[in-house]
């Protein structure tokens, strides 16, 4: 079964990121916050492999958790509208 998209997100940023965006430093929320490869690699996980939806999000964060615990400096949590 996999862990829902928000559970993810919020293990992640408490664990790795401060809580906050890195840009900004607005501290973490449920909705409008996005993982950043600041360095891809390879053969990565990246988003667009997955499909669009909260479904989509969920595999792609499922698959992205190992990635970030292995080596969070490669990646960011910044707010969405930064990211775009």
């Amino acid at each position: 079964m996999l862990e829902s998209s928000i559970s993810i997100m919020r293990y992640l940023a408490k664990t790795y990121f401060k809580n906050r965006c890195e840009v900004t430093l607005e501290p973490f929320q449920d909705k409008g916050f996005v993982i950043h490869h600041v360095r891809e690699i390879e053969n990565d996980v990246l988003r667009s492999q997955f499909p669009k939806g909260n479904k989509g999000r969920e595999q792609y964060l499922n698959k992205l958790k190992p990635l970030v615990e292995k080596n969070p400096s490669r990646f960011a949590l910044i707010k969405n509208g930064i990211h775009t």
